[in-house]
C-alpha cells in the first residue's frame, strides 16, 4: 500500500484509495472499514471483467456503490488522471501483471505528489 512518507500504514477518511488488481473487491471494502475512520473512495481496478462482476455483487450487497467504484483496466495503463489518489493498494496482484515495472511507474503516476509506496508482494526473476 502507498503511504505518505511511511508515516501511515492504512488510509484516513479524506483519502481515495486505489485497489489495484482489486479481483473481487474484499481489500477494496475492508479499507472502507478500516481503523479509525476507513478511506473515503475506494476504486478498485482490474483486468478481470469477471472478476469485476463478482465483485461488483458483493459491493451492491454490501451497499457500498457510491463508495466503490469498480473499473475495468490494466496496471500497465491505469485508467486515471496523474496525482489523482492519495494510496494505492495492491494485494499479490503485481505478480500477474505482465510488466511490474511499468505497473510501478503508473502507481508513481496516480499518486498525489509527496507519496511513497511499498509494496510487500513484489518478487523480482532471475534471467537466465
Amino acid at each position: 500500500m502507498a503511504t505518505p512518507g511511511g508515516a501511515r500504514a492504512w488510509p484516513d477518511g479524506n483519502d481515495r484509495v486505489i485497489d489495484l488488481c482489486t479481483g473481487t473487491a474484499d481489500l477494496a471494502m475492508a479499507a472502507l472499514k478500516a481503523r479509525p475512520t476507513g478511506a473515503q473512495q475506494v476504486v478498485g481496478i482490474d483486468f478481470s471483467a469477471e472478476m469485476l462482476r463478482v465483485g461488483q455483487r458483493k459491493v451492491r450487497a454490501a451497499a457500498l456503490e457510491g463508495r466503490v467504484p469498480l473499473v475495468r483496466g490494466d496496471a500497465v495503463r491505469l485508467p486515471l488522471g496523474s496525482a489523482s489518489a492519495d494510496a494505492v493498494m495492491i494485494a499479490f496482484g503485481i505478480r500477474n501483471v505482465v510488466d511490474p515495472l511499468e505497473a510501478c511507474r503508473e502507481i508513481q503516476r496516480v499518486l498525489r505528489p509527496g507519496v511513497d509506496w511499498r509494496c510487500s508482494s513484489l518478487r523480482c526473476r532471475q534471467r537466465p
